[in-house]
């Protein structure tokens, strides 16, 4: 799998309305722009043939982490959606430790939501689900919170 099959099995799945774009003139914008009802934000796809040893380095570059933290400031949604070669998928929202190049601990501390394999349908809807901020079951509580003030009536 490369980040552009990623991609494909993204859109193939994800219950979201999504755009991939491609823009060279805004450094750092995310890869796809999703919409679902009265929610819309910003997705960056990472892909990582395997684990990396060490410190995770998801390719995450400065531009991308400064522009995913200065719209999820301004009360946008931005994520980074992760995949690591067949074995994991997840979701995380801190941008800036995520290009910090954290521990695999550390990393693991920073998963919003993830899953293990290939995903099912339901695995797909509950992804759906926490990046709309409707699915609270993997959220700490900070995320909890940022969701009700920024984003839910």
């Amino acid at each position: 799998m490369s980040e552009k099959n990623f991609w494909k099995n993204v859109r193939n799945n994800l219950p979201l309305q999504m755009y991939r774009v491609e823009n060279s003139c805004g450094k750092g914008m995310p890869d796809v722009h999703f919409i679902q009802g009265e929610k819309s934000g910003w997705i960056e796809l990472k892909f990582l043939e395997k684990w990396p040893r060490d410190k995770i380095n998801s390719g995450l570059t400065l531009n991308q982490s400064m522009w995913s933290k200065e719209y999820r400031k301004a009360g946008g949604l931005s994520y980074i959606l992760l995949r690591i070669g067949r074995e994991f998928t997840c979701l995380i929202i801190d941008s800036e430790a995520l290009y910090n190049r954290p521990s695999r601990k550390e990393f693991m501390e920073l998963i919003s939501w993830g899953h293990e394999g290939d995903m099912k349908k339901s695995d797909w809807d509950l992804l759906a689900s926490r990046i709309t901020c409707q699915d609270y079951g993997w959220q700490k509580l900070a995320d909890r919170l940022d969701c009700v003030i920024n984003h839910q009536a």
